[in-house]
């Protein structure tokens, strides 16, 4: 026996515009006594999708790398900082001199305080059908491009999800760059998944130079 089951949230920041009267509405059932909606066709027929050849054609990256000046001056000043309070540390016999000379914990403690207005959440209901299928992936596509044209029109919707879906994500981008292409549609790893990419590229540095010896 097996279970599967594809679930879709949606997120919406506070500090994004929201339009309230273009929200859809769904009649209930009549007769029934149940509080259940009835949702739209769209939304529970998944169409079947058919890829002409295992390899896609991945598109030539396009633009140029824009480098903000003030902000990685900004960055290399605050890693100074950071420095100059090591060395403090380091000649200082007191602990709680000692105890920001973490990266991680001098920064948080040097963060500029401000109030961030919690995200709008919603999980659409479930899908009993796999996530891990190319049909899925491009049907949920579709779903977060209607909800976002409907709360933001015009907005480029922005996807996120595991990495065996963001392979399945970016197939679709390739063979469908019409309707789903990079200028479309936006879709990117996890949160796990990115730092786990990045402690990947961290290990790979470290690898033959001594660190793990020293």
């Amino acid at each position: 026996m097996s279970f599967h089951g594809t679930a879709i949230s949606l997120m919406q920041h506070a500090d994004s515009p929201q339009v309230e009267a273009n929200m859809p509405s769904f009649a209930l059932p009549q007769g029934t006594g149940k509080r259940s909606m009835l949702l739209p066709e769209y939304y529970t027929s998944i169409e079947p999708v058919m890829l002409n050849s295992a390899e896609p054609t991945v598109p030539e990256m396009s633009g140029q790398l824009v480098v903000h000046n003030a902000l990685l001056s900004k960055a290399i000043d605050e890693e100074h900082t950071w420095l100059q309070s090591v060395k403090t540390a380091a000649l200082s016999s007191g602990e709680a001199a000692a105890a920001d000379v973490t990266w991680s914990v001098f920064h948080s403690h040097n963060q500029p305080k401000i109030t961030v207005n919690p995200a709008v959440t919603a999980m659409l209901p479930l899908f009993r059908e796999s996530s891990n299928s190319v049909a899925m992936i491009k049907h949920a596509m579709e779903v977060i491009a209607v909800a976002v044209n409907m709360i933001n029109p015009g907005q480029t919707p922005v996807m996120a999800c595991d990495q065996p879906l963001y392979a399945l994500a970016k197939v679709i981008q390739w063979k469908f760059p019409q309707l789903y292409g990079e200028s479309q549609f936006a879709v990117m790893l996890g949160g796990l998944h990115i730092e786990m990419a990045a402690l990947k590229a961290a290990g790979r540095l470290l690898t033959s130079s001594g660190w793990v010896e020293t």
